[in-house]
């Protein structure tokens, strides 16, 4: 019983060392903190709390559990859909501390109008993907004008929008798998803990491809386990569709794929991978033809 009190404490006093902490930075005082970077506090207030649930049921005031009952009786589509339109709402707050294009920002945009009007791309290298600016142009020419010209301001906004679209996206994807793993509810949690993450709130305004990146990658981990778990699934076939758009978005994530297929193989087994034959031959020429027009 004292251990449990004891977490209890612990559990209460990080987790309002955590609120604290995201109050600062969203009060612009994250100077205060090394690097304006948040410290883990939940990591150590998240085990504090299953520690000490037997006690909650006897320090919860009775009022507090009806208004729970309450919450549980929305459904969790309902929460989704809040969390989105938060999240579309911060995104058009934030435009407002981003009213330009930065530099990375810039480069993607320079090729989308290249590609829309024949501008200069500059800045534009090889080593750079081409699936930013292709959703980039496109946006381009769905909010140009009839003369095909289009301007400053829209172009900035059409371009903009792409992020949001990758933001709701990666949320969206967030969900799914997340509620694939444990339950709606609980998966409402996951969104909500990702769009409050100071890193991931600096991209959410900018028109870079790291976050629609990481959406893809999640896809990527669902096929991967449900391909092994899930009898009879053709899961892996859709496995280089999502990593080739997942790689043409930002090739980066060549090191994450290359973590998550050597995790697969760890957790699973040479030999259970080995027996999808045709599904996983069939899988690795598809992947690889996909790149051919890359190389």
């Amino acid at each position: 019983m004292a251990r449990r009190k004891a977490a209890g404490v612990v559990a209460v006093v990080f987790t309002a060392l955590a609120g604290a902490q995201q109050a600062l930075l969203v009060a612009g005082f994250g100077g205060w903190l090394p690097g304006w970077q948040p410290w883990p506090y939940l990591l150590v207030a998240a085990p504090a709390w299953l520690i000490s649930r037997p006690l909650w049921g006897e320090r919860i005031p009775p009022q507090w559990l009806r208004g729970l009952d309450v919450l549980r009786r929305v459904p969790a589509w309902a929460y989704v859909v809040g969390v989105l339109a938060v999240a579309a709402g911060v995104w058009a707050v934030l435009q407002d501390f981003e009213p330009y294009l930065g530099h990375e920002e810039a480069v993607y945009a320079n090729k989308a109008r290249f590609w829309v009007e024949g501008t200069p791309d500059a800045g534009w290298g090889v080593y750079r993907p081409v699936g930013l600016p292709a959703l980039g142009a496109l946006a381009l020419w769905l909010g140009g004008d009839a003369g095909g010209g289009v301007g400053v301001a829209d172009g900035v906004g059409a371009l903009r929008a792409v992020a949001l679209v990758l933001v709701l996206g990666a949320l969206t994807v967030t969900y799914f798998v997340a509620a694939a793993w444990t339950s709606r509810r609980r998966a409402v949690v996951f969104v909500v803990v990702l769009l409050s993450g100071l890193g991931f709130l600096r991209r959410v305004p900018e028109y870079l491809n790291d976050i629609g990146a990481t959406g893809l990658l999640l896809i990527v981990v669902l096929l991967l386990v449900r391909a092994q778990e899930k009898e009879g699934s053709r899961a892996l076939w859709g496995v280089p569709a999502v990593a080739l758009a997942a790689f043409y978005l930002r090739y980066g994530v060549v090191g994450n794929l290359l973590a998550v297929g050597l995790a697969a193989v760890l957790a699973y087994g040479p030999r259970a991978w080995m027996a999808q034959g045709r599904r996983l031959v069939g899988a690795a020429v598809l992947l690889v033809t996909g790149l051919v027009p890359h190389f």
